[in-house]
């Protein structure tokens, strides 16, 4: 096996949280490798936000994040708001813009733009990234790391883990991070699908397949409301998917695997109060009783929701003229409160990030660094830290690496 130079550090991972470091790492005069088991780097920023790249958020705060320890979540982000992150990015030549909603996206929309930038700035600062190198093995001795790859064994005197999670393997995911922070003597929290669809127990969502509709959707773990959230909600073949859904699927996916019961409920009219809805349903009902009760319906549901929603309100066999107000009222309850029941996520294949990863109880959230292991930091997704939709992992993932890399230069 050949036996390469040895550097100031070496950051195992090319994605946001490893790139940043390298970044701010070089700038201050050390000579830093990228170890990437990827035959290209920021596979995940390319694909962000549907190709735009959703950077970062206006409204920054701990309570977006879903962590064991909210306390390190904090403290980590203490003094790095949105602005903090979006001047760095300019200085990179990444301006930013942010929408309404508070969602970041680098002023030309483009995602390739955001990986074509950092790794401009890579190759200016002389920062070496090695491509197809997956870190099998490090270790440890006297004042050196030695970190292992099929081809080379690598030097440095500070390692900086950011490997990200094992979701989306497609994208590189892979959970190759999560041994090596055990090898150095590090736990984990059990990693867990989020920003994922789920799957129902309910087999009538497989006719109802392709179906998108703007909804407010409730999450109820053991019968308890969890989370409200409005967006679009896209029936699939196994259950459901969507905005709406990504969105309250981590909760979802840390309660399943405690062994909760989720349920979700679906409310198809959210602009409308229950009693503006019966009024506006039965305005139309007084001019249309001769319609077909399923056409009628058609009018204001897309039509493969028709009958799964007479059947639910237990009304296969009625006509129009057999709509009492009685009858109508449950109409308009079931249109608001269509439910289903959760049996699983669809996975880390299909996920987009992972709730849990290396526990923080031993990570210093000012420095990122070890407090098992000197000189071995962390940063991005391979630790206990998940946000929500909409820039908060790309958030935290920068902040957590200029921490590291800002220590890095004082060692």
């Amino acid at each position: 096996m050949k036996l390469s130079r040895y550097y100031d550090v070496i950051v195992v991972g090319a994605g946001a949280a490893g790139l940043t470091t390298a970044i701010v790492a070089a700038k201050q005069g050390l000579r830093v490798s990228i170890l990437e088991r990827n035959a290209k780097a920021g596979k995940k920023i390319a694909v962000s936000g549907n190709g735009r790249c959703n950077i970062t958020h206006t409204h920054i705060a701990p309570d977006r994040y879903y962590a064991t320890h909210d306390d390190f979540v904090a403290q980590v982000l203490h003094g790095y708001d949105s602005e903090t992150i979006r001047c760095f990015l300019s200085e990179l030549g990444i301006p930013t813009v942010a929408k309404e909603d508070g969602r970041c996206f680098p002023l030309s929309m483009s995602a390739k733009s955001v990986v074509d930038q950092f790794l401009y700035e890579v190759e200016r600062l002389g920062v070496t990234i090695r491509y197809k190198e997956e870190v099998t093995k490090v270790s440890r001795d006297k004042e050196e790391f030695f970190v292992v790859t099929p081809h080379t064994a690598y030097r440095c005197g500070r390692l900086v883990l950011a490997n990200g999670s094992c979701a989306a393997p497609k994208l590189g995911g892979s959970d190759s991070g999560y041994a090596l922070a055990e090898s150095l003597g590090h736990r984990l929290v059990t990693p867990l699908p989020a920003l994922v669809q789920l799957h129902t127990y309910e087999r009538w969502v497989e006719r109802c397949a392709g179906v998108k509709h703007f909804a407010e959707v409730t999450l109820r773990i053991d019968g308890t409301e969890s989370q409200r959230v409005r967006g679009d909600v896209l029936f699939t073949r196994y259950g459901v998917s969507g905005l709406a859904i990504l969105d309250l699927s981590t909760r979802a996916s840390l309660a399943l695997h405690a062994g909760s019961f989720c349920e979700i409920e679906i409310d198809l009219f959210p602009n409308f109060s229950r009693d503006a809805l019966f009024n506006l349903l039965y305005a139309h009902l007084d001019r249309d009783r001769n319609k077909p009760l399923r056409l009628w319906l058609e009018a204001f549901i897309p039509p493969k929701l028709v009958p799964i929603v007479l059947k639910e309100a237990h009304m296969e066999g009625d006509d129009e003229s057999q709509l009492s107000r009685k009858r109508l009222h449950a109409l308009v309850y079931t249109l608001k409160h269509l439910k289903l029941s959760i049996e699983k996520t669809h996975g880390f294949e299909h996920a987009e990030v992972a709730v849990g990863g290396v526990d923080t109880t031993d990570i210093d959230p000012v420095t990122m660094a070890s407090k098992r292991c000197d000189g071995l930091y962390f940063a991005g997704e391979i630790l206990d830290v998940c946000g929500e939709r909409g820039g908060f992992n790309f958030h935290f993932a920068f902040v957590s690496a200029l921490r590291a890399a800002n220590d890095l230069a004082v060692r």
